[in-house]
Parts: C-alpha cells; sequence; structure tokens
C-alpha cells in the first residue's frame, strides 16, 4: 500500500467520521441529501486513488464505510452514499478497462444495492445524488445484476 494512501486511511480511522446527522432520517429530502453529502465525501476522498490502482480505491471506500459510526443519526444513508459512490466510481474506471475497476464494481453493487433495498430509496432518487447520466447509469446497474445473478448461477453448476 502506498504511504499516502497509509497516511490517508489511517487519518479517516483515527477522525471521528463527518456527521451527516440530521433531525429526520424519514423525511426523503433530507435522506438524500445525506446520501448527497457522503457521495460527495466519498468522491472527494477516493476517486484519485482509482486511477492509481483500484485496490487502494476499496481500501478508501471500505474505510470510510467502516469509519461511520453504527449509532450515528442517517448512518445507514451515510453508508449508502458511500457505497453507492463507491459502484460509480469503479464502475465508470471498468469502462475505461482499468485493471481491478470491474470486481470492484461488483463488489459495491452488491453493498449498495443491499442497503438500498433495506431504506426503501427508489434507483432514480439514489441516481441524481451523484452527477452524471442517469438513464445510462440505471442501464448499467441492471446490467451488472445480471451479470452477479449469471456468476452466482454458474458457481452452481
Amino acid at each position: 500500500m502506498k504511504s499516502s494512501l497509509r497516511v490517508s486511511l489511517l487519518f479517516l480511522l483515527s477522525c471521528s467520521s463527518r456527521g451527516y446527522a440530521l433531525d429526520t432520517a424519514s423525511a426523503p429530502a433530507v435522506a438524500l441529501s445525506v446520501i448527497t453529502a457522503a457521495a460527495g465525501d466519498a468522491r472527494q476522498r477516493c476517486f484519485g486513488f482509482m486511477h492509481e490502482d483500484a485496490d487502494e480505491y476499496v481500501s478508501c471506500i471500505d474505510a470510510l464505510d467502516q469509519a461511520v459510526p453504527a449509532r450515528q443519526a442517517n448512518a445507514k444513508y451515510t453508508r449508502l452514499g458511500i457505497n453507492y459512490f463507491g459502484w460509480v466510481g469503479a464502475n465508470n474506471s471498468a469502462r475505461l478497462s482499468l485493471p481491478g475497476s470491474e470486481r470492484a464494481a461488483q463488489h459495491y453493487l452488491r453493498r449498495f444495492r443491499k442497503l438500498q433495498q433495506q431504506l426503501g430509496i427508489e434507483d432514480e432518487a439514489l441516481c441524481g445524488s451523484v452527477a452524471g447520466d442517469c438513464v445510462s447509469r440505471l442501464a448499467q446497474i441492471r446490467a451488472g445484476e445480471r451479470e452477479l445473478k449469471q456468476m452466482a448461477k454458474n458457481l452452481r453448476k
């Protein structure tokens, strides 16, 4: 692991997670603002690593995710934002064939979809938390899910 990443990860783990706590997580606008803020934070802190090494990117996103205190208000929304951006960043890099990015995209697809389902966030609303073409991104999510199902099916054979 490069020393700059090691220092960044130690900093992330030693600091308390940014407080995205808001009064009512049940309000859709509040939930989406928490998700958007967490995704933006993940982008700012981690996206540069993807161009160097997918493993460093995964380590950074995972460190952010693990640094969210479980009892923090809106923790699941924060984690959804982090993991959704984890997928967006890895998926964008996979389209450029950067080594390891496809595996990272699959990893975060599983993670964010589980949280998304638990929280009842619609695809279109979640997509809007990260700037970009939502029509293409939603199609890529569906294609990625089909691929994961096919991989699971092939493993059972």
